[in-house]
């Protein structure tokens, strides 16, 4: 286990990023109707979802985005909200209040258990880091930290602006969901603090929100308290899900998966009046949490809907009769969603013929489902304690009455995880392109039915527990009694599995966290401190020629200069980006290369020491600037080196 160097500002911008997360969704939700677990879960899902909204249509009408956009969007959303709440309550009717199934005493303990979850997510996180101004060196880490910063500086909340980092000039700029930005903008607003510094104080936060949702999710399904304390438990404790956090990383995604059974929870109580009009005072509610996760991102949001449909249709197999109703609540839900992200549907429709990724195969079907089942993906050791929980809460899975649905999704991301991880089938390729054919992500999807089994498991290990001490001593059952043995052995069996498992395997999780990070190797301190410098020499509009390579992507997220190639993916940028890239280096004698830097006002020219990937080298129009005599160096240091184009 490895304990985190943190400061006072450190604490101060965790803090602020819990009250910005939560707050705005949590008077939107209370001003509709939402209480308790409910709201508490949903909230930052909704803050996305009015983030989401706001910021595309802010930018519309020419509004620049700040936290008080922010503000008044959540305003606005919670005012809509009690108004709709209002004009339909005529239909309301007091049994459709949902009375909490827990008693104080389980609620109090479910509680605890969350937070001590969300604790050992947080640790796990910054243990692994160690600074929380540590930057994420690998593929994706880059884009999120330039569009953080874009929006932020410029306060173009559209959502092309902050693609335009890297493509621009001839090419349109594409779509890319920009909620978690938004919000991430807002921060940076508040603060003033790094960019990477951001990036944690929300990735910490990442395994608390899924502790949090599922805790909710039973909750409002109604199971037993120790299957929601032992489930959200157990999935800060899954090493699968942290494989979504340090590599890429894949923050928006990761987050979205974290927010999937809030979206469930939200579902649950659109749907739980009996008739359709009855059910509209919780209309706003879930149409936020649908924008919402839309707004991270689509591919989280299409890995709800097997969740959803599983849930939905258990339902209408026990009670048939509330098929039509449902259909009809649903269709309402989706044209309202539809209208509120229309500007995202839009532009993600534009975007279908760019290109996608194609994750080649990495092994046999058998060892995929190795993998999933063991808890040892990209690992070199299994997580033997879930293994034997999740094998006994399989066997008992008829037992776990309304969260019985969640075996079927269970098994279709572990389905597909295999399938990606064994094949490069068209077949395979095309079902699992919403995630990238990416078995990381598919993976980190099923955390969440992986860690309810294994709850479930924990559960039945309880059960079996009492029922051999009141064989043992018959004076047990009496009712006085009842309470205290029960509660008491579920908080032991959490604590013992908290221990058997070395933290909840907070030290391996650790250590995968600690990939990644560090001097490199993109990204060096020297290299940061060459960003800040060449931030106070470039002048706005002009663009500095880097190496796609290495780490000077992050020049614009650090020190504020605008790149000439803005992200490692090069695919689809203008076609002086791709010449100057290939042939900058015959500035001297090329006409073509020369006017190419006019057009893209290049004015400066860096050279970063570390490379992204192993065994990269210099991109070839960089390679030998000994050619070009108009290049004047200004600032040098071990691993970061700028030059000054004087001229022709």
């Amino acid at each position: 286990m490895t304990f985190p160097l943190v400061t006072w500002g450190d604490v101060g911008i965790i803090l602020l990023y819990v009250v910005v997360l939560w707050l705005p969704g949590l008077g939107a939700l209370l001003a509709s109707g939402s209480r308790g677990w409910t709201a508490l879960a949903v909230a930052p899902l909704a803050t996305y979802g009015i983030a989401g909204v706001a910021g595309p249509v802010s930018s519309g009408l020419g509004l620049p985005w700040s936290p008080l956009s922010l503000l008044g969007a959540a305003v606005l959303t919670a005012l809509l909200g009690f108004s709709v709440r209002r004009l339909t309550r005529r239909w309301a009717d007091p049994d459709d209040v949902v009375c909490s199934p827990w008693s104080r005493v389980t609620t109090v303990g479910v509680g605890l258990a969350v937070a001590v979850a969300a604790l050992i997510g947080a640790g796990a996180v910054l243990g692994g880091i160690r600074r929380l101004t540590t930057i994420p060196q690998d593929w994706d880490a880059a884009f999120h930290a330039n569009g953080i910063a874009w929006i932020a500086r410029t306060g173009d909340g559209g959502l092309t602006g902050m693609s335009q980092i890297n493509w621009y000039g001839s090419v349109p700029s594409p779509y890319y969901p920009n909620a978690y930005h938004l919000i991430g903008a807002s921060i940076s607003d508040l603060t003033g603090r790094d960019i990477p510094s951001i990036l944690n104080a929300h990735t910490l936060l990442i395994p608390g929100i899924l502790a949090l949702g599922i805790a909710a999710l039973c909750h409002r399904l109604g199971t037993r308290g120790l299957l929601a304390a032992a489930s959200a438990v157990v999935a800060v404790g899954i090493s699968s899900f942290y494989d979504m956090l340090w590599r890429g990383p894949l923050l928006p995604f990761a987050a979205g998966v974290a927010l999937i059974p809030a979206l469930l929870v939200v579902l649950i109580d659109y749907l739980a009046a009996p008739r359709v009009p009855r059910r509209l005072p919780t209309l706003v509610p879930l149409a936020l949490g649908a924008c919402g996760l839309y707004a991270l991102h689509p591919g989280a949001f299409i890995a709800a809907a097997p969740f959803a449909a599983a849930m939905i249709a258990s339902s209408w197999l026990r009670s048939p009769r509330r098929i039509p109703g449902d259909l009809a609540s649903l269709g309402i839900a989706a044209v309202v969603a539809v209208a509120a992200l229309l500007p995202h549907l839009l532009s993600s429709l534009a975007s279908v013929g760019e290109g996608s990724t194609d994750w080649p195969e990495a092994g046999s079907a058998a060892t995929g489902v190795g993998e999933a089942l063991l808890f040892s993906h990209a690992a070199d050791s299994v997580q033997v304690w879930f293994v034997l929980l999740l094998l006994l809460g399989a066997l008992c899975w008829l037992r776990l009455d309304a969260l019985r649905w969640i075996v079927l999704p269970g098994l279709l991301f572990v389905g597909l995880f295999v399938a990606a991880f064994a094949s490069d089938a068209p077949i395979v390729e095309a079902v699992t392109r919403p995630w990238w054919n990416d078995r990381f992500r598919l993976i980190g999807v099923a955390t969440i039915p992986l860690c309810v089994l294994v709850g479930h498991g924990l559960q039945q290990v309880h059960d079996a527990g009492i029922g051999l001490a009141y064989r043992m001593v018959p004076g047990l059952r009496a009712r006085r009694y009842d309470v205290v043995v029960g509660a008491s052995t579920a908080g032991l069996l959490l604590v013992a599995l908290v221990g058997a498992t070395g933290g909840d395997y907070l030290a391996r999780n650790q250590a995968l966290m600690t990939k990644n990070t560090g001097e490199g190797p993109a990204v060096s301190s020297a290299e940061v401190e060459g960003f800040r410098v060449l931030g106070s020499l470039v002048r706005p509009g002009e663009r500095v020629m880097n190496d796609t390579g290495d780490g000077s992507v992050w020049m614009y997220a650090l020190g504020g200069a605008l790149p000439v190639a803005g992200h490692y993916n090069q695919s689809q940028v203008d076609p002086d980006v791709t010449l100057l890239s290939q042939r900058f280096d015959e500035y001297a004698t090329a006409p073509a290369v020369r006017a190419a830097a006019e057009r893209l006002d290049v004015r400066w020219v860096v050279l970063g020491q570390g490379f992204l990937r192993e065994g990269a080298t210099r991109q070839p129009g960089l390679d030998d600037l000994g050619r070009v005599p108009s290049l004047q160096l200004v600032y040098q240091n071990p691993d970061f080196v700028i030059y000054r184009l004087t001229g022709p």
